[in-house]
This record gives C-alpha cells, sequence and structure tokens, in this order.
C-alpha cells in the first residue's frame, strides 16, 4: 500500500487542541508555490528516508534538529480528490527528492477538501522526537546529502555522538 506523509501542526489535530482553521492552514499553498510538497512512501525505510529529507531542509534553511510533527494519508484517499503529481524535490537529499517527491497541484479548494476532510475523520498526526530526527539523520551517509550546511550540521552531530562514547 503507498501513503503520502507531509509535516503539519500537531496541537491543531486531533490529540491536540483541535481547530479545523489551523488544520486547514498545513494544506494551504503558500506564494509561489504550484503544488502542495508531499513524499509517497510504501515501507519504513522510505518513510524515514521522506522524514530525513524534510529535517534537512529544516536545517538548510537555519533551522536545528527538531521534533518532526507529520500527517500519513493513504495515496487512495488523497487520488479520490485529484492527482497526486511526481516531481523533483529541492531538499538536500537528492535520492528522496528523484524517488518519493510529490506535489498535489490542486485548486486551494480541493486541497481544503483534503484537509477538512482528514480533519472532521479525526486524523491525527504524529511526532518524531528530537532524539529520534538526530539518529535518522546522523545515520545518513555522508555522500547522500548535497548541502555543505546540513553536513556540517551532521558532522557536529556525529562528533558528539562519538565523544558521548
Amino acid at each position: 500500500m503507498r501513503f503520502l506523509v507531509r509535516l503539519a501542526t500537531k496541537s491543531a489535530w486531533p490529540g491536540g487542541e483541535p481547530s479545523r482553521e489551523r488544520a486547514i492552514a498545513d494544506f494551504q499553498l503558500r506564494d509561489g508555490e504550484r503544488g502542495l510538497s508531499v513524499w509517497e512512501y510504501t515501507d519504513e525505510a522510505e518513510l524515514n528516508l521522506a522524514l530525513a529529507a524534510m529535517a534537512c531542509e529544516r536545517i538548510e534553511h537555519g533551522g536545528k534538529i527538531d521534533k518532526l510533527d507529520f500527517i500519513t494519508i493513504s495515496s487512495e484517499r488523497v487520488e479520490r480528490i485529484g492527482i497526486v503529481t511526481q516531481t523533483p524535490g529541492e531538499t538536500p537529499l537528492p535520492r528522496a527528492n528523484n524517488e518519493l517527491h510529490r506535489e498535489l497541484q490542486w485548486t486551494s479548494d480541493a486541497l481544503e477538501r483534503l484537509a477538512t476532510g482528514l480533519f472532521d475523520e479525526q486524523h491525527s498526526v504524529t511526532r518524531m522526537s528530537k532524539s529520534h530526527v538526530r539518529k535518522l539523520l546522523v545515520d545518513l551517509d555522508e555522500d547522500a546529502v548535497n548541502s555543505a550546511t546540513v553536513q556540517a550540521t551532521l558532522a557536529a552531530e556525529r562528533d558528539r555522538e562519538t565523544q558521548r562514547r
């Protein structure tokens, strides 16, 4: 079975302090975007690669290693509303970009319909802890990352891990 994953705001969804408006905001296009970025996976290894790509993207744009809140949806559920288009991602992990990245190049109404349906069905968001994210990133092959910023962050994390042992 195929699934799609994207980052989401845990507190907006059931299990937090549910807010339909904030949940819908997780599925809105930002200025300049032509489609909503999602990642398709079929197993845990692909899910971890997609999550690592999103974590690396956060680091690339000045963020730090931190927890990840994400929502997973069956591809079948999403495809009932519209087409899922394979597009190259723009994270520091080329393999994830080429193999797993997709976009929902839909109208804002269709994206809102998806978010509203998920919210009404009490769909929840999963949180991956900071330590789990750190492990995912530290375990990446250095050659898999094409960003000097991310490579430097990961090298520093590997050094810290070595010193702890």
